[in-house]
Protein backbone atom coordinates (compact mmCIF):
# COMPACT_ATOMS: atom_id res chain seq x y z
CA UNK A 1 0.00 0.00 0.00
CA UNK A 2 1.21 3.28 -1.12
CA UNK A 3 0.44 6.51 1.23
CA UNK A 4 1.38 10.13 -0.43
CA UNK A 5 1.78 12.35 2.59
CA UNK A 6 0.94 15.79 2.28
CA UNK A 7 4.82 16.97 3.06
CA UNK A 8 6.49 15.50 0.08
CA UNK A 9 7.10 11.84 1.63
CA UNK A 10 5.89 8.59 -0.13
CA UNK A 11 5.82 5.84 2.25
CA UNK A 12 4.86 1.47 1.25
CA UNK A 13 3.72 -0.71 3.77
CA UNK A 14 3.83 -4.62 3.20
CA UNK A 15 0.05 -4.68 4.34
CA UNK A 16 -2.65 -3.11 5.75
CA UNK A 17 -1.18 -4.69 9.27
CA UNK A 18 1.98 -3.58 8.69
CA UNK A 19 3.28 -0.62 11.17
CA UNK A 20 5.55 0.24 9.94
CA UNK A 21 6.63 1.93 6.15
CA UNK A 22 9.43 1.66 4.37
CA UNK A 23 9.97 5.29 2.18
CA UNK A 24 9.36 5.16 -1.38
CA UNK A 25 10.31 9.08 -2.19
CA UNK A 26 11.55 11.66 -0.34
CA UNK A 27 10.11 14.79 -2.40
CA UNK A 28 10.43 17.20 0.49
CA UNK A 29 13.21 19.47 -0.22
CA UNK A 30 11.40 20.32 -3.57
CA UNK A 31 7.44 19.89 -2.21
CA UNK A 32 6.16 23.07 -0.59
CA UNK A 33 3.86 22.11 1.86
CA UNK A 34 2.00 25.36 2.98
CA UNK A 35 -1.95 25.61 3.02
CA UNK A 36 -3.40 24.05 0.01
CA UNK A 37 -0.46 22.82 -1.48
CA UNK A 38 1.79 19.84 -0.95
CA UNK A 39 2.07 16.74 -2.62
CA UNK A 40 -1.76 16.19 -3.12
CA UNK A 41 -2.36 13.42 -5.66
CA UNK A 42 -0.70 9.61 -6.29
CA UNK A 43 -1.44 6.64 -8.79
CA UNK A 44 0.02 3.51 -8.68
CA UNK A 45 0.18 2.02 -12.68
CA UNK A 46 -2.49 -0.57 -12.62
CA UNK A 47 0.19 -3.12 -14.06
CA UNK A 48 2.72 -2.24 -11.14
CA UNK A 49 5.38 -3.65 -10.28
CA UNK A 50 5.80 -5.45 -14.02
CA UNK A 51 5.75 -1.43 -14.37
CA UNK A 52 7.04 0.31 -11.41
CA UNK A 53 5.86 3.43 -12.00
CA UNK A 54 4.41 5.65 -9.29
CA UNK A 55 2.90 8.69 -10.50
CA UNK A 56 2.37 11.90 -7.86
CA UNK A 57 1.46 15.34 -8.35
CA UNK A 58 3.04 18.09 -5.97
CA UNK A 59 3.23 21.60 -5.33
CA UNK A 60 6.93 22.32 -6.68
CA UNK A 61 8.49 24.96 -4.72
CA UNK A 62 10.36 26.69 -7.61
CA UNK A 63 8.28 29.62 -9.86
CA UNK A 64 8.04 28.84 -13.37
CA UNK A 65 11.64 27.96 -14.57
CA UNK A 66 13.37 28.44 -11.09
CA UNK A 67 14.70 25.91 -9.06
CA UNK A 68 13.84 24.21 -5.72
CA UNK A 69 13.54 25.47 -3.18
CA UNK A 70 12.08 29.15 -3.46
CA UNK A 71 10.08 29.33 -0.44
CA UNK A 72 10.08 26.29 1.32
CA UNK A 73 7.59 25.59 3.71
CA UNK A 74 5.88 29.23 4.11
CA UNK A 75 4.88 32.51 2.51
CA UNK A 76 6.34 35.53 4.20
CA UNK A 77 5.25 38.95 3.71
CA UNK A 78 6.19 40.30 1.38
CA UNK A 79 5.19 39.00 -0.50
CA UNK A 80 2.04 37.65 1.30
CA UNK A 81 -0.23 34.83 0.85
CA UNK A 82 -2.89 36.87 0.10
CA UNK A 83 -1.42 40.29 -1.00
CA UNK A 84 1.06 38.88 -4.21
CA UNK A 85 1.19 35.64 -3.37
CA UNK A 86 4.39 33.12 -3.47
CA UNK A 87 4.33 31.64 -6.74
CA UNK A 88 5.58 28.46 -7.28
CA UNK A 89 4.50 25.69 -10.06
CA UNK A 90 2.45 22.34 -9.94
CA UNK A 91 4.51 19.10 -11.17
CA UNK A 92 3.43 15.74 -12.42
CA UNK A 93 6.36 13.21 -11.89
CA UNK A 94 6.64 9.81 -12.56
CA UNK A 95 8.82 7.70 -10.00
CA UNK A 96 10.22 4.43 -11.16
CA UNK A 97 11.27 2.35 -8.26
CA UNK A 98 15.02 1.05 -8.89
CA UNK A 99 15.69 -2.59 -9.48
CA UNK A 100 17.54 -2.81 -5.74
CA UNK A 101 13.64 -1.82 -4.33
CA UNK A 102 15.58 1.22 -2.36
CA UNK A 103 16.22 3.39 -5.13
CA UNK A 104 13.69 5.58 -7.11
CA UNK A 105 14.19 7.99 -10.16
CA UNK A 106 11.95 10.87 -10.61
CA UNK A 107 10.87 11.88 -14.14
CA UNK A 108 9.00 15.26 -14.33
CA UNK A 109 6.00 14.77 -16.68
CA UNK A 110 4.50 18.22 -16.23
CA UNK A 111 5.80 21.35 -15.11
CA UNK A 112 5.65 25.13 -14.46
CA UNK A 113 1.77 24.63 -14.03
CA UNK A 114 2.24 28.23 -12.66
CA UNK A 115 0.11 28.91 -8.81
CA UNK A 116 0.48 32.12 -7.28
CA UNK A 117 -1.93 31.78 -4.61
CA UNK A 118 -1.67 29.11 -1.77
CA UNK A 119 -5.33 27.95 -2.59
CA UNK A 120 -6.72 26.38 -5.49
CA UNK A 121 -3.40 24.42 -5.69
CA UNK A 122 -2.44 21.19 -7.37
CA UNK A 123 -5.10 18.36 -7.45
CA UNK A 124 -4.84 14.83 -8.41
CA UNK A 125 -3.91 11.94 -10.41
CA UNK A 126 -5.77 8.84 -11.23
CA UNK A 127 -5.90 6.56 -14.24
CA UNK A 128 -9.15 6.22 -15.88
CA UNK A 129 -10.81 2.86 -17.54
CA UNK A 130 -9.13 3.83 -20.69
CA UNK A 131 -5.79 3.27 -19.03
CA UNK A 132 -5.03 6.58 -19.56
CA UNK A 133 -3.19 8.92 -16.79
CA UNK A 134 -5.65 12.12 -15.82
CA UNK A 135 -4.41 14.95 -14.27
CA UNK A 136 -6.71 17.58 -11.97
CA UNK A 137 -5.65 20.55 -10.33
CA UNK A 138 -6.69 23.99 -9.31
CA UNK A 139 -6.00 27.43 -10.48
CA UNK A 140 -4.27 29.30 -8.30
CA UNK A 141 -6.24 32.33 -7.74
CA UNK A 142 -7.38 34.66 -4.91
CA UNK A 143 -9.78 33.19 -2.44
CA UNK A 144 -10.21 36.39 -1.22
CA UNK A 145 -10.89 38.59 -3.77
CA UNK A 146 -12.48 38.56 -7.61
CA UNK A 147 -8.77 37.37 -9.03
CA UNK A 148 -8.89 37.63 -12.54
CA UNK A 149 -5.06 38.04 -12.95
CA UNK A 150 -4.94 41.84 -12.16
CA UNK A 151 -2.27 41.39 -9.58
CA UNK A 152 1.20 41.57 -10.78
CA UNK A 153 0.53 39.13 -13.48
CA UNK A 154 3.64 36.98 -12.15
CA UNK A 155 2.19 33.47 -14.01
CA UNK A 156 2.43 35.56 -17.24
CA UNK A 157 -1.29 35.34 -17.97
CA UNK A 158 -2.75 37.89 -21.05
CA UNK A 159 -2.97 41.53 -18.92
CA UNK A 160 -5.55 43.44 -18.55
CA UNK A 161 -7.14 45.83 -21.50
CA UNK A 162 -4.36 48.75 -21.74
CA UNK A 163 -5.89 52.18 -19.87
CA UNK A 164 -8.28 49.23 -17.49
CA UNK A 165 -5.84 47.65 -15.62
CA UNK A 166 -8.44 46.65 -12.99
CA UNK A 167 -11.04 45.60 -15.30
CA UNK A 168 -11.20 41.67 -16.32
CA UNK A 169 -9.75 41.24 -19.70
CA UNK A 170 -12.56 40.49 -22.51
CA UNK A 171 -12.27 37.65 -24.87
CA UNK A 172 -10.34 34.62 -25.72
CA UNK A 173 -7.45 36.05 -24.36
CA UNK A 174 -9.14 36.19 -20.50
CA UNK A 175 -7.36 33.20 -18.62
CA UNK A 176 -5.80 35.17 -16.05
CA UNK A 177 -6.75 34.37 -11.79
CA UNK A 178 -9.42 32.14 -11.61
CA UNK A 179 -10.31 32.21 -15.50
CA UNK A 180 -7.17 30.39 -15.95
CA UNK A 181 -9.47 27.29 -14.62
CA UNK A 182 -11.74 27.57 -17.65
CA UNK A 183 -8.64 26.99 -20.00
CA UNK A 184 -7.79 23.06 -20.70
CA UNK A 185 -4.09 24.67 -22.18
CA UNK A 186 -1.94 27.30 -21.22
CA UNK A 187 -0.55 29.48 -24.02
CA UNK A 188 2.21 27.75 -25.08
CA UNK A 189 5.06 29.73 -24.25
CA UNK A 190 3.82 28.82 -20.48
CA UNK A 191 2.95 25.05 -20.78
Amino acid sequence: MFVAEKSGLVKVFDSLADPTATVFADLRAQTQDFWDRGLLGLAVDPAYPARPYVYVAYTHDAEPGGAAPRWGDACPTPPGPMERGCVVTGRVSRLTKGPSGVSVAEEPLLTDWCQQYPSHSIGTVAFGPDGALYVGGGDGASFSFADHGQVGNPCADPPARPRRPTRRPHGAAARGGALRSQSPRRPAANR
